[in-house]
């Protein structure tokens, strides 16, 4: 009896309702994470829209202008699989790179942050990005730039 008792598995059932795991993301929030994703990477954006849509962006200015030759000559672009958040004005971000068409960098981490009321690319996210061209903006040193809130 005691063996017909212990595999109660209908009894872990009523808590599976509650999953997938939820991303803890209201659809607006996702939406203008996702927006602030794919217009940052957008290689038709323009610097200042890009240094408006990142954390402390104009301390990355001179970056996100060196940057932009790259982006507008390899046609970036970017889509956003998932938003988990993480804290009220931080979330986790898994995007995709597309260089010229071809997902170049799938499922990246990242992090988007909440910055006067806006979701903007976090500081870390880009200077994770920019570190693989060999070197890093003076502003990726500093916490006002990358760090979470």
């Amino acid at each position: 009896r005691s063996a017909s008792t212990s595999s109660p598995a209908p009894a872990a059932t009523p808590t599976a309702p509650t999953a997938p795991i939820p991303t803890g993301a209201d659809p607006a929030t996702v939406a203008a994470v996702t927006t602030t994703y794919t217009t940052f990477f957008d290689a038709d954006a323009s610097e200042s829209v890009a240094a408006s849509l990142l954390q402390d962006g104009s301390a990355f200015m001179a970056a996100i202008q060196a940057q932009s030759v790259t982006a507008k000559k390899d046609k970036i672009t970017a889509t956003v699989s998932s938003v988990s958040l993480q804290t009220p004005s931080t979330a986790k971000v898994v995007f995709t790179l597309i260089l010229s068409g071809t997902p170049t960098l799938v499922n990246q981490p990242g992090y988007a942050v909440k910055e006067d009321g806006t979701w903007k690319v976090a500081g870390t996210t880009f200077c994770a990005l920019v570190s693989v061209t060999g070197s890093l903006p003076p502003a990726c040193n500093t916490p006002a730039a990358t760090s979470l809130p």
